[in-house]
Formats: C-alpha cells, sequence, structure tokens
C-alpha cells in the first residue's frame, strides 16, 4: 500500500496541472478574437495583420526560429527552466521551449489589445487618446479611492521587487491568475451586450 502511494506521488510531481497550463496559453488569444468579433466593423482591414500574427506564431512553434532567440542571462535562463519544466516529460523539450517563446510573443500582443486597441477602439472619436484624455479616461474608471489603491497596490509590487524580485515576480503572478477567468466572464458580459 504504501509503494503504490509513492509512485502515484512521483507520478504526480512529475505531470504538471495541464488545464492551467493550458487556459493560460488560451488566454492570449481571447482579446484579439474579442476585439475582431465586437470592435471591428470592417474585419478584412484586420485579415493581413492576423496572417502576419499566424506566421510568426507557426515559425515560432515549428522551433525553427528558437536559434535566433537570444536565451543568455537570467531571466531568459528562467523561461528556458519555466517553459521545459511546465509542461509534461513526453513533450520534447525544443516544442516546451518554442511554446515558452510563444506565450511570450503573444502576452505581449494580448496585454496591447487588452490596454491600447480595444479601448481606443472603443472611444467616441478617432484619433490617439492623448495622456491627458486617458488621466480622464482613468480617473471616470476609479474613482479617487480605488485609484489611490491602485497606485498603493502598484507601488508595494515595485518596493517589493526591489527586496527579492523572484518571489514578488511569484507571488505577484500565483495571485494575478484569476485574471484569465475574469477575462473570459468580461468577454461573455461583451457579447452577450453586443448582440443586437
Amino acid at each position: 500500500m504504501g509503494a503504490r502511494r509513492r509512485r502515484r506521488g512521483r507520478r504526480r510531481r512529475a505531470r504538471p496541472n495541464l488545464a492551467p497550463l493550458v487556459l493560460a496559453h488560451a488566454h492570449n488569444v481571447d482579446a484579439i478574437a474579442l476585439r475582431l468579433v465586437l470592435f471591428r466593423a470592417r474585419r478584412r482591414f484586420a485579415l493581413p495583420a492576423l496572417a502576419l500574427l499566424a506566421a510568426c506564431a507557426g515559425l515560432l512553434l515549428s522551433g525553427v526560429a528558437l536559434p535566433w532567440v537570444h536565451l543568455d542571462g537570467p531571466g531568459a535562463a528562467r523561461l528556458v527552466d519555466e517553459s521545459v519544466f511546465a509542461w509534461p516529460a513526453w513533450m520534447p523539450q525544443r516544442t516546451a521551449l518554442a511554446l515558452g517563446v510563444l506565450y511570450v510573443m503573444l502576452q505581449s500582443i494580448h496585454y496591447t489589445v487588452w490596454l491600447a486597441l480595444i479601448p481606443q477602439d472603443d472611444a467616441r472619436a478617432e484619433g490617439t487618446l492623448s495622456f491627458r484624455m486617458s488621466l480622464r479616461a482613468l480617473a471616470r474608471d476609479f474613482p479617487a479611492p480605488w485609484l489611490a489603491l491602485v497606485v498603493l497596490l502598484a507601488a508595494a509590487v515595485l518596493a517589493a521587487s526591489a527586496v527579492d524580485v523572484h518571489r514578488t515576480r511569484q507571488l505577484y503572478l500565483s495571485l494575478a491568475t484569476f485574471h484569465g477567468y475574469l477575462e473570459l466572464a468580461a468577454a461573455t458580459f461583451l457579447v452577450v451586450r453586443g448582440k443586437p
């Protein structure tokens, strides 16, 4: 009985929990899909960008572009470790690393869409928002006490990073995991609201 329990424990340790990992990778495309569904009057203008994104994703996922990626330095070493050990042992290390690099690319596009493109598409007038207009919009979205709390939390993250950047990053990411589910809920709300 004890040997069977030990073997089961080893299997659990060797096999990561795939559901959150797959959600983390898949949620990177939700903002892109949402923007296409709700915020683009003429989607054909998005086709060249989507084709370029698909080509870059394919190039990264194939592993062909891995020699072009600079994987020197402590940050890159951590990316390599986390990419390789996040996936099950049956996945080739090259594929796991390619998925990690693809994740970084899609994550940057994901946040660009959420933080810049979708708010700009939802603006009443054409054109780029000035810094002052963005501050006014921020003040409208967050009343003064909530905005003060956001600033305080951001300052706390910066201060904690100065003490121990890796521990702060680990804690931040463990707390921020919920945002994938929050985005799914927000996307569902916006899709339902956007229906005629």
